[in-house]
């Protein structure tokens, strides 16, 4: 009962309902859902996820699926895929099609995915990009671009708060790693964290719904995350999402990457209510976590629904809560910016100016959801969708050399991060010496040299305004350094000038364009060391 009071951002699950209590979204049926990404880079083929869910309860044949894309109403590409009536009576079956679009077409494009099936009574039946009940159709919409996601050298791009099939309950489903790492690298990325809820991941893999001490969930998630410490495609990065307590002992969530160990968290689901009291406070869990972990407050501002905090005593994060040194960064915006990323972003501003070393980055907490976002609004009554929190949609942007899970963390220690949802930038200070010293660095000097980088294309806009903002901790205060609003070129910039560091204790810098939703970047900064 308790599941569907939950906020829900993955696939739905329709299949969970009361016994007495009717239900218009439950169907006699598997859930059947086609996705893809929202953006497709050049010269990469279009994967279309499959998925049928719950055939195990109801047994279905697949016979074909028919692949239509129009591009301006026009069709440019037809595909009939036999199955040849293939049996699926699997919990959770996917596949992954693979596109090749001729080169000439970019723009968005519009995707039709048509299942033939036939159910157990031997009755044939067709389920048009996905069967879910109470939605309009849903329709999937595909930008080619004819460039990459904006490039400087060295960074990568990555979702840092996803989800994966090992979410699995009464309300939601994720989508399969493998699947996911591969759209994730077709949309533009490098990586992305896997943080699946910690009261999810103490669950039986037989039964999802039941605690299993032995831990098979969690164990089984390690397994396959041990096959993908490289990769060549996107790289999926261990994490939890854990449930925990704030100074208020309101349960708030915190991403905890590369623990060797499981920390359980289970305050704010059905697994012990009406008990609604965190399992461990935040102080608690960091103590846990060991070394080699990195901490970050997911999502800190989001404000819980009334519900959420009378049901599952959810709360926010305070400032109080995010001084903790221990916890590197704060996960500000989780899905395209809003009143909770404007407000987070004030709350790092003030972190900073109070001397506190802390990163901002980049997720949209989606659970597959890479094409739409569809949820239950009311149980067991309505359904609604929207185009917010989609795999890929906003951001981080990390800088390293190599492509493999170390270098991805060690990327995160050394807070070389910067969030996007759009342009690129960069900052390096250059001593007289000649050394250089970037974004996440701490240096020493009186004076040096300042080079800075902003880059867009024409997807994300012309820049609009790139400006170089300074911190001084003594009084409190940001100031802008230097602000551009003309440029050369209409998709890049750089620039150098020399700099004093009296008065200063950080730079960062943030870009503008003029590109649909006011795209944006923010790097975090270089810190500069007794410099007052």
């Amino acid at each position: 009962m308790i599941g569907f009071l939950l906020p829900i951002f993955a696939y739905v699950e329709v299949h969970y309902k009361w016994k007495w209590f009717p239900s218009r979204i439950f169907m006699r049926k598997p859930e059947v859902i086609a996705d893809l990404p929202i953006r497709l880079q050049p010269d990469t083929n279009l994967p279309i996820l499959c998925i049928i869910k719950d055939a195990l309860r109801f047994p279905t044949k697949l016979n074909n699926i028919n692949i239509t894309i129009k591009s301006k109403d026009s069709a440019i590409y037809k595909e009939l895929i036999q199955f040849n009536g293939m049996k699926i009576e699997e919990r959770y079956w996917s596949k992954l099609l693979f596109i090749d679009l001729p080169s000439e077409i970019n723009g968005k494009i519009d995707v039709t995915v048509k299942f033939d099936l036939t159910d157990e009574k031997g009755e044939r039946y067709q389920v048009i990009n996905d069967n879910l009940k109470g939605l309009p159709p849903l329709e999937l919409t595909v930008n080619l671009s004819n460039q990459e996601l904006p490039k400087l050298d060295g960074w990568h791009y990555g979702d840092f708060h996803t989800h994966s099939e090992f979410t699995d309950d009464k309300v939601e489903f994720g989508s399969p790693i493998k699947s996911s790492s591969i759209l994730s690298s077709a949309l533009g990325q490098d990586f992305f964290i896997v943080a699946d809820h910690s009261y999810n991941l103490d669950n039986s893999m037989e039964f999802p719904f039941e605690n299993d001490a032995s831990l098979p969930r969690w164990n089984a998630l390690q397994k396959l995350l041990n096959e993908y410490e490289s990769n060549d495609h996107s790289i999926p990065i261990r994490a939890e999402e854990v449930s925990c307590g704030n100074g208020k002992g309101e349960n708030v969530h915190l991403l905890i990457l590369n623990s060797p160990k499981f920390i359980p968290g289970n305050g704010d689901c059905e697994d012990n209510y009406p008990d609604r009291k965190p399992t461990m406070s935040i102080n608690d869990v960091l103590d846990l976590m060991g070394d080699e972990a990195i901490a970050v407050a997911a999502h800190p501002l989001d404000n819980p629904s009334l519900g959420q905090k009378i049901i599952f005593n959810r709360g926010q994060w305070s400032k109080e809560d995010l001084k903790d040194e221990r916890i590197i960064g704060l996960q500000i915006l989780n899905g395209l910016p809003d009143r909770a990323f404007h407000d987070g972003l004030e709350l790092w501003k003030e972190l900073l100016l109070e001397g506190h070393k802390k990163i901002i980055l980049a997720g949209n907490d989606a659970h597959g959801n890479f094409n739409k976002f569809r949820q239950i609004k009311i149980p067991f009554l309505s359904m609604h969708q929207h185009d917010k929190q989609l795999f890929g949609q906003v951001r981080t942007a990390l800088l390293y050399s190599e492509k493999n899970s170390a270098s991805i963390l060690e990327a995160i220690r050394k807070r070389k991060a910067q969030i996007s949802t759009g342009p690129i930038s960069d900052i390096t200070i250059v001593s007289k010496e000649g050394e250089l010293f970037g974004i996440g660095d701490e240096l020493s000097l009186e004076s040096g040299e300042l080079q800075i980088q902003a880059v867009s294309s024409k997807e994300y806009g012309k820049l609009k305004k790139v400006s170089v903002v300074a911190g001084d901790l003594t009084t409190k205060r940001e100031s802008v350094l230097h602000e551009f609003t003309e440029f050369e070129s209409d998709y890049s910039f750089e620039k150098s000038m020399s700099i004093e560091f009296k008065s200063i204790s950080y730079i960062r810098m943030e870009t503008f364009t003029d590109g649909a939703n006011k795209p944006f970047s923010f790097t975090n900064p270089i810190w500069i060391k007794d410099s007052n």
